[in-house]
């Protein structure tokens, strides 16, 4: 472990209950105080857990520091942070050049190494950017990289579940028992405070929250963030997701003293996004936000869940406590921020009118064994991409052979998976981008929710027939256009994609240099091989899930 912010104590938990850890030491290195740090522990854990931990001092950026813990002899690293520290972002990726310089002159390789992002410009800069130096790790090293509050966001909204306090907490997801083609209901996501944690609620939302009722009656998810600085964040997030907003419908909302409503709406012209966004100028405390929470209580259409998102604690704790009553009669699910303890919300969940608050984003609770399930099955969603791409190839190669024609179509209809070996899996992962590592961890995070569209529980899956494979596969086609566009892609102007069909090397140049691709668009304007694509990944969604 290097570093030892407030996460530490629990990651140590974690690891010392994992099997294979109970013959290993744990060293810790960390540039506070040891002994101090050491005494801090020994009060969050217990004797079993402390026997086999060793904390020394020095720098996890130093190549002297490392090669001193025998780094090159891992069997995994966690890259952390020191409390109050600065530049941490930079400092940990620095740290992580030089455990590849340290495993290449040891000539160890695939080590597993986990990176936490303080910040989701780090994090999104880190997924995006394969700089050379990454390449030229990826022999040695197998790293992954999350973002504290990316990851959170996740726990909840996908995975629906965390340990505080040694019980386990269950969210309910966005689409509870699911939204089918032909239900006229839409998820609705309210985020009260733009802060980091809230804007990644609201992303993890746009990831994931795709539904065919919007392919067969255009209904859109709604994600509403409230703040009082509405309008000001909203531009910055417009800055950062610029391509998103151009063709998501939004609006801003603001209100007088009086009360009288301003509405500026923005209505995209290539309109073909399922997610809609809308901001609300004022605190949760005033007026005209609690009567817009009764009313968008009182929308039966609606699946509304809340997200209380305030950097202060406390105050998250008493917004969630006196909300209007029909958010408690309806049972509206409430999420509330508590970074440090969940002790007074964990008590409050014992009274029948707060069943429906749930705390969440609790540093000691930060270590997540569902983040596992999910690059698994991220990693089989990569396989079957993959594996699909080479016996495409294998059968034309073998139709050129025999001067025949290859016929796409047939081939892709009788397209089967014998066998899931994890070594093959492991392999096509690794060879992969970090860009596209998180866009199979993006798709993956959206399965639950697309099976749950179908009617099928996502804990016991089945194969799919022709016409749910056909609905799914459009579904899945509306998730990936957010995707693109929330990783900084934009779509092509006519002329681009034109010329990009005839000529691959200017469609690659297309999508790596300038980050334009040709495929985000409707669903009945992408070229028909790319629709197989997504109609082979929902055929084997059940495997994926299983």
């Amino acid at each position: 472990l290097l570093g030892a912010n407030d996460t530490a104590a629990g990651l140590i938990r974690e690891l010392h209950a994992e099997p294979e850890n109970r013959r290993r030491d744990i060293v810790l290195l960390t540039q506070s105080d040891a002994e101090a740090l050491r005494r801090k522990l020994h009060a969050e854990l217990s004797p079993a857990e402390e026997r086999r931990l060793i904390i020394l001092h020095g720098q996890r950026d130093s190549r002297e520091a490392l090669e001193k813990i025998h780094i090159h002899r891992a069997a995994r690293v966690f890259v952390l942070s020191d409390d109050g520290e600065q530049e941490h972002d930079s400092v940990s990726i620095s740290a992580l050049m030089q455990i590849s310089a340290i495993l290449d002159a040891h000539d160890r390789r695939n080590l597993p190494c986990h990176l936490s992002f303080e910040y989701q410009s780090s994090f999104q800069v880190f997924q995006l950017a394969d700089f050379e130096e990454a390449e030229r790790m990826k022999s040695r090293i197998h790293f992954s990289a999350t973002n504290f509050h990316e990851n959170w966001a996740q726990r909840v909204l996908v995975s629906g579940c965390c340990n505080c306090n040694g019980r386990h907490i269950l969210y309910p997801p966005l689409d509870r028992d699911g939204i089918r083609a032909q239900s006229d209901r839409y998820v609705h996501l309210i985020v009260v405070g733009m802060s980091r944690m809230g804007v990644a609620m609201g992303v993890t939302a746009a990831h994931i929250a795709h539904y065919p009722n919007f392919v067969t009656q255009g209904i859109r998810t709604r994600i509403t963030f409230i703040d009082p600085d509405a309008e000001r964040e909203m531009n910055f997030l417009k800055g950062r997701y610029e391509p998103l907003f151009r063709l998501s419908h939004h609006t801003l909302r603001k209100f007088d003293a009086a009360g009288s409503e301003t509405t500026s709406v923005h209505t995209p012209q290539e309109d073909f996004l399922d997610v809609e966004w809308e901001f609300v100028a004022g605190g949760i405390e005033s007026p005209h936000v609690r009567k817009l929470l009764k009313d968008w209580t009182a929308d039966e259409k609606a699946l509304p869940t809340l997200a209380i998102c305030g950097n202060s604690a406390p105050e998250n704790v008493a917004a969630a406590l006196y909300l209007p009553q029909p958010l408690y009669d309806r049972q509206v699910p409430i999420f509330v921020y508590q970074k440090e303890t969940a002790t007074i919300l964990e008590i409050a969940r014992r009274s029948s009118r707060y069943r429906s608050v749930y705390p969440f984003g609790m540093m000691c609770e930060s270590y997540d064994a569902t983040l596992k399930q999910r690059i698994r099955k991220a990693k089989r969603i990569n396989y079957v991409y993959n594996h699909f791409t080479d016996a495409k190839k294998a059968a034309k190669k073998a139709a050129d052979e025999l001067n025949e024609k290859f016929d796409f179509k047939t081939f892709a209809a009788g397209f089967e998976i014998a066998d899931w070996p994890d070594d093959k899996i492991d392999k096509y992962w690794n060879d992969q981008s970090l860009a596209f590592q998180w866009s199979n961890i993006y798709a993956a995070n959206a399965i639950p929710a697309k099976l749950r569209s179908l009617g099928i529980d996502p804990c016991r899956p089945h194969p799919l027939d022709g016409q749910e494979v056909e609905t799914a596969a459009r579904v899945e086609h509306n998730r990936w256009n957010v995707e693109r566009l929330l990783m900084g892609y934009r779509p092509a102007t006519t002329a681009e994609r034109e010329r990009a069909n005839d000529d691959d090397e200017y469609n690659e140049m297309l999508k790596k240099k300038y980050f334009i691709h040709i495929n985000i668009a409707p669903y009945g304007e992408i070229p028909e091989e790319t629709k197989e694509n997504d109609r082979i990944l929902t055929r084997f969604l059940y495997r994926v899930e299983q």
